[in-house]
């Protein structure tokens, strides 16, 4: 997982232009998942791409203990 500081990036929802605020990168290292789905707005969000999120963040959430507790 990158150690590198994470940033609040200011940008466009990539389908609406709606203005959103993401993190620079994923606090868990979901980080393919935050860059295909990170710049869209949750109005815009497909029930399956958020889906996805939830699942996406949980699964790096658990490998990430996973290592830390490897260690």
């Amino acid at each position: 997982m990158n150690k590198g500081k994470i940033g609040i990036v200011k940008t466009a929802c990539q389908r609406c232009g709606a203005p959103i605020s993401m993190l620079s990168r994923s606090l868990f290292g979901a980080d393919d998942l935050h860059a295909e789905l990170g710049g869209i707005c949750s109005a815009c969000l497909t029930p399956e791409e958020d889906r996805r999120i939830l699942e996406g963040t949980m699964q790096a959430a658990l490998a990430a203990i996973a290592e830390a507790v490897a260690e």
